[in-house]
């Protein structure tokens, strides 16, 4: 629903951004604020109705049609079957993730959202609910689940003191519920919690596949999308769901040329993804191992400060670089220097240069603000499980590069240990982000901490696992890295404490059965065990998703 007494945000949102709205049995009001052209500008309006008096009753639409509402719709479907239309399903699966209101409130008096959340638990898909005019009406249209047609109904009171009868009423009955779900006729409730499949689909588009694939087979299914993240690709858009608002900026991107990015903010808060900024993304199919720079991250850093943010989190998956956070503290005010007391040039490859740093120009905010940093790894930043060691290959360097650059980390690390008498170079996670975790802590005075947990803290996960029966999670590659801080690691260890089961899914799995069971993963489905050709599982995995969504409905009975 779209307006002002009666709206969903996402019903807003989706009307804001539309260029052609279909509306089929409106019965558009003139409770609205403004103009009418605030709502029509730039939109075409098509209204069906049965009854024509109804068409251009409040504003004239582009295109009026008197009809039954069923015959339209099969007509609209047919004709949008043989046309090839865009697939919206992303978009739907971003609103559930970011606009649906609250209704888990533990306050006492209890809200009506709770009151409507828990009435949604307790009665199955075949229940009726009757409701008179009032605010009980509006606000359980917004609220309660109907799955059959007409089992919603309307019925008129002449007293405003009647219509909290039906609420009172709801909230009294205390139905039976049969231990077996089938016979209760309790819908399943699934939390769908992956993270992106890297390269191949974002998390959004991974969970609107499953989802597709559980109502296949169970249409009574309640499913909740979570946005999870581990501090790399996602964090913002999981932030943005636990009600951050996005900040527009431009920054140097890894190459140097300028990037439009952002980071999110809540009051004096603000998070930062170094992805959306310097990582491989912003590369594209080219690599730059030994000039790639972190400046940009810096830049974004500051912009943060100087608009009044006091506690920034820098979520450090994803980068394009290997620069040991050189670029990023030069972008706050620390002078990285040669020989000859010029400023060094941007990239890891030109590290070995540095002779000295001087940071007494360092941003002054710095002084005040905590830094928290959320990674996902725990390797150092030198030696053959540092930055340049593991994550360079990734980031298009060859072997003797590889080598060249940790070497220059190397002498990077005992420049900074001798400019602020700590060594952090050994430090789980400072070879994180290709030593950004390194500068973040050793010149900013940050704090290094799993990207899951600070995630899973922000956007309420435990309480989004009040009532679930079934957790989902999973990531592009299950591995070593996932049991070390990855999202559906901490996904699982979540589920696990409330006993709630949880199913995982990969494009592939690399861990063996006892590594599974103890990190709880139980069952794993892949996309290369699904697919008839590896190519498949990474060109189209849509359909393979929705095929393992099917299996995991079949799980629910």
């Amino acid at each position: 629903m779209v307006g002002l007494q009666t709206s969903h945000r996402y019903g807003n949102g989706t009307l804001l951004a539309a260029d052609f709205v279909l509306g089929i049995g409106n019965r558009r009001a003139n409770r609205h604020t403004g103009g009418i052209d605030t709502y029509t500008r730039g939109r075409t309006f098509v209204h069906v109705d049965i009854e024509p008096t109804q068409i251009g009753r409040v504003f004239a639409p582009d295109y009026g049609i008197v009809s039954d509402a069923q015959a339209a719709l099969e007509l609209f479907v047919e004709a949008a079957r043989e046309r090839s239309l865009p697939d919206r399903d992303a978009w739907a699966a971003q609103c559930q993730r970011t606009m649906l209101r609250r209704t888990s409130f533990d306050t006492i008096p209890i809200k009506p959202q709770r009151v409507f959340e828990e009435m949604n638990r307790a009665f199955g898909s075949d229940v009726r609910y009757v409701s008179t005019i009032g605010l009980s009406q509006i606000q359980a249209a917004q609220l309660l689940h109907v799955y059959r047609p007409r089992h919603w109904q309307r019925r008129t009171c002449r007293s405003a003191g009647l219509c909290e009868c039906p609420l009172r009423r709801h909230t009294g009955a205390q139905p039976y519920r049969s231990s077996d779900p089938k016979e209760a006729g309790v819908m399943p409730r699934v939390l769908l919690a992956p993270d992106k499949f890297k390269g191949t689909l974002t998390a959004a588009e991974v969970a609107a596949h499953l989802a597709r694939g559980i109502r296949a087979r169970r249409p009574d299914a309640d499913i909740d999308t979570a946005a999870v993240a581990d501090g790399g690709d996602g964090l913002l858009a999981a932030c943005e769901s636990a009600g951050f608002a996005r900040v527009a900026v431009m920054a140097t991107g890894p190459t140097g040329a300028q990037v439009s990015s952002a980071y999110v903010r809540r009051g004096d808060a603000a998070v930062i993804e170094l992805a959306a900024v310097a990582g491989l993304a912003q590369l594209g199919a080219d690599r730059a191992p030994m000039t790639a720079t972190s400046r940009g991250v810096g830049e974004v850093i500051a912009a943060a400060l100087d608009a009044g943010c006091a506690h920034i989190v820098l979520g450090i998956g994803g980068s394009a670089s290997t620069d040991g956070g050189a670029g990023m503290v030069q972008a706050l005010g620390v002078r990285v220097l040669d020989a000859h007391g010029r400023r060094v040039a941007d990239g890891g490859g030109v590290l070995g240069e540095v002779t000295r740093l001087d940071h007494s120009l360092l941003h002054p905010r710095l002084a005040d603000a905590h830094i928290d940093i959320a990674c996902d790894v725990d390797n150092p930043l030198t030696g053959p499980r540092g930055a340049a060691a593991v994550y360079g290959p990734q980031k298009g360097a060859d072997e003797s590069q590889v080598h060249a650059l940790d070497d220059a980390l190397t002498h990077w690390a005992d420049v900074v240990a001798a400019a602020t008498g700590r060594d952090h170079r050994a430090d789980p996670g400072a070879g994180a982000a290709g030593g950004v975790g390194f500068a973040a802590v050793a010149l900013l005075g940050g704090t290094l901490r799993p990207g899951v947990q600070f995630v899973l803290e922000t956007i309420d996960f435990p309480g989004q696992l009040r009532g679930a029966d079934l957790v989902v999670t999973g990531e592009g590659s299950l591995d070593e890295q996932t049991l070390n801080g990855k999202a559906p690691a901490g996904v699982a260890a979540a589920a696990r404490e409330v006993g709630v089961p949880v199913v995982v899914v990969a494009g592939r799995c690399t861990l063996d059965d006892v590594q599974l069971k103890a990190a709880g993963f139980d069952p794993v489905y892949t996309l290369l065990d699904e697919a008839d050709d590896a190519d498949d599982a990474f060109y189209k995995p849509g359909p393979l998703l929705h095929g393992i969504g099917e299996k995991i409905a079949d799980r629910l009975d």
